[in-house]
């Protein structure tokens, strides 16, 4: 991780399979990706992604998905057309 404290830093839920596929946590397909400079990490503990608050665009990192960080999930309201209410 950077020099900035992990307090800039959460999980995204996405992860690396065991075939090593990133996959999104909730099995989505969305291509999407906003891997930053020389990342996704090779590491082999590098296995799951977080987002870097302190940079403007967001840019993600792999890293081990023990480390203690805020997440973010999707949440979409009932209001909003959500069938599982």
């Amino acid at each position: 991780m950077s020099v900035y404290k992990k307090k800039y830093f959460f999980w995204i839920g996405y992860s690396k399979d065991n075939a090593g596929n990133w996959v999104w946590e909730d099995k989505s397909s969305d291509p999407f990706t906003n891997w930053d400079t020389n990342e996704p990490s090779t590491a082999s503990i590098s296995k799951c992604a977080y987002a870097d608050m302190s940079e403007d665009n967001l840019p993600w990192s792999a890293g081990n998905c023990n480390i203690g960080m805020p997440y973010v999930c999707e949440y979409v309201p009932c209001m909003a057309g959500n069938k599982i209410c």
